[in-house]
């Protein structure tokens, strides 16, 4: 016999989250499960149970590459490897953040901008604008222009 914990341990593992009453539902039909296929077992029997419920499959959190980074500094203390938004908002203390690869490119190239603005040399930034979409340009703008 199965039980309620045994039906959501399952289900957490095929990412779903069932009512009580799917649950109920397992636990009442497992053994026409048995009977209809010996050569199973109740792990099997009780996935088939819950698919046949059409309950919706959460989407697994997507894991993205994160570095912690220092915001004050710009250093990059430590490679976090693929986590999730809820994981690396746990890294966030002080000036340190856990940010994406992406993110810290978009920092990585601020700090170069600054560079060639306090040198006077525009180009690659102008380099880069000439990649950004004219709605965009326009948004960024003050309207009274």
């Amino acid at each position: 016999m199965i039980n309620k914990e045994d039906v959501l341990e399952i289900a957490k593992d095929l990412n779903m989250s069932p009512t009580e009453e799917q649950i109920q539902y397992c636990i009442d039909n497992i053994d026409g499960m048995a009977e209809d296929d010996p050569t199973g077992d109740w792990v099997l029997w009780t996935e088939q149970l819950l698919r046949d419920q059409d309950i919706v499959q959460e989407t697994p959190p997507k894991k993205i590459r994160h570095f912690l980074y220092d915001m004050t500094t710009g250093d990059v203390e430590l490679d976090l490897g693929e986590i999730t938004e809820i994981e690396a908002e746990k890294y966030e203390d002080g000036s340190l953040r856990a940010i994406t690869e992406h993110q810290l490119l978009v920092e990585q190239a601020i700090v170069e901008i600054r560079k060639d603005v306090a040198s006077g040399d525009v180009t690659a930034i102008e380099g880069l604008l000439q990649l950004v979409p004219k709605k965009l340009l326009i948004d960024f703008l003050p309207e009274k222009l």
